[in-house]
């Protein structure tokens, strides 16, 4: 029996089967712990199953080749309160001054107990880490990053110097860069995700008692009739030619230089076909639990245009296994959801890091946020403010200033590329007036945001977005330029991900029902569940979320 032509569609629940006689049936895998999805919370919650377990037999199941979108991300955990990384850099990090900013930061998407445990708790995920294989390095990046310069591996991540937070909590660089692997190219796309997956897999195959089943997908659970969660129902291309070609072709449609790309966009066509004609039914029965870590949603576009349709016109930014199965098959047994009309959008205007003394304006000409926030933030005001569509405004000194940025030999090749077409596409004139009417604003929108940010730096008058004062410089001198920033910008297109998901026991990982209590035999981590990064996202915290509640899962499980 093949599975249906349009698994991938829809956005309701995913309704189980259920058996009458679990113990009777006759099942084709068998194991304690089942792990759906092998990302960064998969992997950590199957490893710390096999670490506390006892014994357990652990079974990891993939719709693809295992690693997930971690593997496509820059590989950037977020960590802090005194790691051995920062410590070697000397840098000091109290858990208290961690602590205070991610309360603030997170805006209540956790408890400030479970974020007190992360925070806690955070040292000794690096040393986890690092106890599998993966490398970290304490070169500071010279300054805060979108992402950092190519020999800066500990770097400010967030919006530690944002004045907000600056003002009454001390920054400290928490963002840890993985260093890839020496068989990984760092010329032009830096591949600390690949490198972070591909040794914890390495780890996860060299764990007792887990086993892994690639190119299988989960297509609903299995409940008896008391409503517990004892299995479930999986397709699977069978091992060989095919198994082959699907993956080739899943990486192809998830490479983010392709984004949604004709040639990306054909490979899924291909891979979705291969999964069509060729997938087999399965069944496998779950003693223990069940972990859903199969991704967030925003390769779906009907649950994005469902919850989140603000967002509809960012890129989606992930594996094409990012289609919320995971979140529609713990719906489908009772699992309630939360903040899923929350997704983090990112549009990044650094490097050149003198860009951020530019301001950004919708295509009304209105000033929308402080340009020196971290690029989810600048998102979430395009998005929101101006449907997407936006700015940003440079005069000739600060272009200036960022073409000579971009020559330092530390700034990645590819961010010199994104950064010099953006300029070279955008528009351009000698005045702000003529600007103006380029951009077709009326009734003198940009003359009035340029002029009133140019006399509040005159005044020494605080920014009206706060702003920070050293990145605060009057747009004097002409040629003036406009720089698109909008969410379909060719080659440099806002990528997003949702941050929505099954709501859980902050303690344990279980899946919570409609009573606030949990389902039986089921958990979730990573995108799959609410998690810290579920209301702010900030570089580094959603692998470290994945990390936190994949672990968490598989400890309890093991209890």
């Amino acid at each position: 029996m093949n599975p249906p032509a349009n698994f991938d569609l829809g956005y309701d629940a995913i309704a189980p089967r259920i058996t009458d006689a679990a113990d009777q049936e006759r099942w084709d895998e068998a194991c304690d712990v089942l792990v759906v999805g092998m990302g960064i919370a998969g992997v950590s919650a199957a490893l710390a199953t096999s670490e506390t377990g006892g014994g357990r037999s652990v079974l990891v199941i993939d719709r693809f080749n295992g690693g997930g979108s971690s593997s496509l991300s820059g590989g950037v955990v977020y960590a802090g309160g005194g790691t051995k990384v920062q410590r070697e850099a000397g840098v000091d990090d109290p858990t208290e001054a961690m602590l205070a900013y991610l309360v603030e930061e997170t805006g209540g998407a956790v408890s400030t107990e479970t974020l007190r445990r992360f925070c806690t708790t955070s040292p000794e995920m690096i040393e986890w880490l690092e106890g599998h294989g993966v490398r970290f390095s304490s070169k500071v990046a010279p300054r805060k990053a979108s992402y950092p310069t190519r020999d800066g591996y500990l770097y400010l991540s967030g919006n530690e110097t944002v004045q907000v937070y600056a003002d009454h909590i001390p920054a400290a660089p928490r963002g840890h860069r993985v260093v890839a692997a020496p068989n990984l190219s760092e010329r032009f796309l830096y591949r600390g995700g690949a490198s972070l997956m591909m040794t914890l897999i390495r780890a996860l195959r060299a764990a007792p008692g887990v086993r892994e089943i690639l190119h299988c997908r989960v297509d609903r659970l299995v409940v008896d009739k008391a409503g517990r969660v004892v299995g479930v129902d999986v397709y699977q291309i069978p091992v060989g030619f095919n198994a082959w070609r699907h993956g080739k072709l899943q990486r192809i449609s998830s490479h983010i230089a392709l984004g949604d790309s004709k040639l990306a966009k054909w490979a899924w066509r291909k891979a979705a076909s291969i999964e069509k004609r060729h997938a087999r039914r399965r069944t496998i029965t779950v003693r223990e639990r069940t972990i859903l870590a199969a991704g967030g949603f925003m390769r779906n576009r009907a649950m994005v245009q469902h919850h989140a349709a603000t967002y509809l016109d960012a890129t989606p930014l992930g594996a094409q296994g990012d289609v919320g199965s995971g979140i529609r098959l713990g719906q489908g047994v009772g699992g309630v959801t939360a903040y899923m009309d929350s997704v983090s959008a990112w549009r990044f205007i650094n490097p050149p890091y003198v860009w951020m003394r530019g301001i950004m304006i919708s295509r009304r000409g209105e000033r929308l946020t402080n340009e020196e926030q971290y690029g989810a933030r600048l998102g979430a005001a395009l998005f929101e403010k101006a449907e997407g569509r936006g700015w940003l405004i440079l005069d000739s000194k600060i272009v200036e200033d960022g073409e000579r940025e971009l020559k330092l030999p530390e700034t990645w090749i590819f961010q010199r590329m994104i950064a010099r077409a953006m300029l070279k596409n955008g528009k351009k004139a000698v005045t702000v007036a003529d600007l103006e009417k380029q951009l077709e604003i009326t009734d003198g929108g940009l003359q009035k945001a340029v002029e009133r940010y140019n006399q509040d730096i005159a005044a020494s008058a605080p920014d009206e977005f706060g702003k920070s004062r050293d990145l605060c410089a009057p747009l004097l001198t002409g040629p003036f330029y406009a720089v698109d920033v909008s969410s379909d910008v060719a080659g440099s297109p806002i990528l997003a991900i949702s941050l929505g998901g099954l709501a859980i026991d902050e303690n344990t990982g279980a899946v919570l029902g409609t009573d606030n209590k949990p389902i039986a035999g089921l958990f979730a981590a990573g995108r799959s569940a609410v998690g810290l990064c579920s209301k702010s996202y900030i570089s580094g915290l959603s692998l470290a979320d994945g990390i936190f509640s994949g672990r968490r899962a598989g400890s309890f499980i093991c209890q």
